[in-house]
């Protein structure tokens, strides 16, 4: 579901792709992007990262990584771990949080004391971090917006 989140941007799009496109996908036209996001997620994948392996945040990965992999390992491995952060309003901390806070919403409703946020909003808060890290921008806020055209991956 991570890769659809990023290879397609609307819910209709990513409905008309079933799995069997996505593994095609994977394994011809991005093997070795996938390779890149798998082997950094396989590092990261015991309960103390659970707050990564979602799908918005693995498609925000996918969207990282196709975009310059060596930075997408200095931007997720501070967003995994919490080590790392030196300044006051660092992005890779603003986004730490946020999804530490927040749940995604499945639609069958949720029994959880975190924030419920759509699986957009939190792709596009990891975006929105993800650029302000690439502009060497602090944040005092993590902003984003579900509606109208996803933030281009700087």
């Amino acid at each position: 579901m991570g890769f659809a989140m990023w290879m397609w941007k609307t819910k209709h799009e990513r409905r008309i792709h079933d799995g069997d496109d996505v593994a095609f996908l994977i394994k011809t036209d991005h093997y070795d992007l996938a390779r890149k996001v798998c082997a950094f997620l396989d590092k990261h994948s015991s309960r103390d990262y659970k707050h990564l392996l979602r799908a918005p945040v693995v498609g925000a990965m996918f969207a990282t990584f196709n975009k310059a992999s060596q930075i997408a390992v200095e931007f997720w491995i501070p967003v995994a771990t919490g080590t790392g952060i030196e300044k006051v309003g660092d992005p890779r901390l603003k986004l730490r949080n946020e999804l530490q806070r927040a749940a995604v919403d499945s639609g069958m409703g949720s029994h959880s004391d975190k924030k419920i946020v759509s699986q957009e909003f939190m792709f596009r808060q990891c975006i929105t971090a993800w650029n302000a890290f690439r502009d060497g921008r602090t944040l005092q806020l993590l902003k984003a917006v579900e509606k109208g055209n996803r933030p281009p991956v700087r």
